[in-house]
């Protein structure tokens, strides 16, 4: 049975088996999240996109970030930029202190309970027609934790906008400042000799190795 909003909201009644959530996130790895890793191992990805095409912003602690997007039957457009590897490890310590690892694979609209006059209850699952979906993933070596949430509708923890809104900030800086032929951050560090070393009960913190701030 379904009920038609105006607005482009549908509401589905779901069985007793039909799963909460329509979307499944198939990124989602069995692997635990790593104690000690090499930094040139992270990378952290912003993608939003639908059936005509869309985008994503990956940066990495290689030291390099990249843009990607696809429109139709357009080419795909990829653009590389610079990055500091300090930058993507502070991005990697907010995902570990918000808690970013432990977070559901996916947030929408919630779902809500109706009472028929017989006294059963229907659950019933809100789908918004003509949404762009969106999804923050990060990789670390095969371990990968992916979550996805559509902009306006839903609840998802500010963790999520605030990873999305620094990579967009890094990606931008990045592409400016290697057109223009500058550094793109007032400090610099060698990836290969900076490794993460994630405590119990703590966040990640490096050796210190390689590192320079000027």
């Amino acid at each position: 049975m379904r009920e038609a909003l105006s607005v482009g909201i549908v509401f589905l009644v779901l069985s007793s088996q039909a799963p909460v959530l329509a979307t499944e996130d198939r990124l989602s790895k069995v692997e635990t999240l790593p104690s000690t890793y090499a930094l040139v191992d992270v990378s952290i990805e912003f993608a939003e996109g639908g059936a005509r095409g869309g985008r994503s912003l990956e940066i990495s602690g290689k030291g390099t970030g990249q843009s990607r997007s696809s429109w139709e039957l357009k080419a795909d457009e990829v653009t590389t930029f610079s990055v500091a590897p300090a930058a993507v490890f502070e991005l990697l310590q907010l995902c570990y202190r918000e808690q970013f690892f432990d977070l559901q694979s996916s947030y929408g609209v919630p779902n809500h309970i109706r009472l028929r006059p017989d006294g059963t209850i229907d659950t019933l699952a809100t789908v918004v027609s003509h949404s762009v979906p969106s999804r923050v993933l990060v990789r670390i070596g095969k371990f990968q934790k992916a979550v996805s949430y559509v902009k306006g509708h839903g609840h998802p923890p500010t963790v999520v906008a605030e990873v999305e809104r620094r990579i967009e900030e890094l990606a931008a800086a990045g592409m400016r400042t290697d057109q223009g032929g500058g550094r793109s951050s007032n400090y610099w560090l060698k990836p290969t000799a900076y490794r993460v070393t994630a405590l119990a009960g703590q966040g990640p913190r490096h050796s210190g190795r390689g590192l320079a701030v000027r």
